[in-house]
């Protein structure tokens, strides 16, 4: 997720593009042709058991979006999209990243970037006869110097990527109820202490490989030994 983020932080304005229905519109034999187009050559007997690998990592016919094996399946799926629309962008000076379903353009120059939904239906359409498209009511157009809310995270106006204010604010909850309201926190999470505290390091973790400077401030509020405490249960 930060990969398909801090890549913009620079940029004057970015443009969020979603892909319509994508997880039901990557169905059994699509997976399966991207499979073998990705699988190398060694794999002598691919085509007998490619069907059933996948029927594996399919539900009712089509890719799930819960699966861990979804993400990068989906990737494979687009490479050809990603390879063409990576170019066309970096002749343009722009930057290009996608993360799932989720299509993030930026660049300075305003008139280029608000072009991009077009560019990328054309592209779809060239590539996969209509099977993806864009969702034309989720298109969103941010400029620097504003909040940036982004796959969950935000741009500062000042370039610096962190998590999303919602986030911050319930991290920050369930840290002060673990440490001065148990009850409050079992209400919560549940009942269940040590997983309470794997939610929390994961979140901890989270805002650490985010941003250090968050990181530190919570450090600071909640007391750096005692953050660390937390962080080193997990592991007893």
């Amino acid at each position: 997720m930060l990969d398909a983020v801090r890549p913009h932080a620079e940029k004057k304005n970015i443009i969020k593009i979603d892909l319509l229905n994508f997880f039901p519109s990557v169905d059994r034999d699509l997976v399966a042709a991207c499979i073998r187009n990705s699988a190398i050559d060694e794999i002598s007997d691919l085509d007998l058991y490619l069907t059933n690998v996948a029927e594996l990592v399919t539900v009712n016919g089509y890719l799930p979006p819960g699966f861990a094996t979804s993400p990068p399946l989906s990737n494979a799926c687009l490479i050809d999209f990603d390879n063409i629309l990576q170019d066309y962008c970096s002749a343009r000076q722009l930057v290009y990243t996608r993360y799932s379903d989720d299509i993030v353009i930026s660049g300075d120059v305003k008139e280029e970037v608000v072009a991009m939904p077009s560019i990328v239906f054309g592209f779809l359409n060239d590539l996969y006869a209509g099977r993806f498209t864009i969702n034309a009511d989720k298109i969103k157009l941010m400029h620097r110097g504003c909040r940036i809310a982004l796959l969950g995270l935000q741009i500062l106006p000042n370039g610096r990527v962190t998590l999303g204010r919602d986030l911050k604010n319930k991290i920050e909850s369930l840290l002060y109820f673990y440490w001065s309201n148990q009850l409050k926190l079992i209400d919560i999470l549940g009942a269940d202490a040590k997983k309470n505290e794997r939610t929390l390091v994961g979140y901890l973790n989270h805002a650490r490989v985010i941003d250090t400077d968050y990181f530190a401030k919570l450090e600071g509020k909640f007391g750096a030994s005692a953050v660390e405490a937390l962080m080193n249960s997990s592991d007893k």
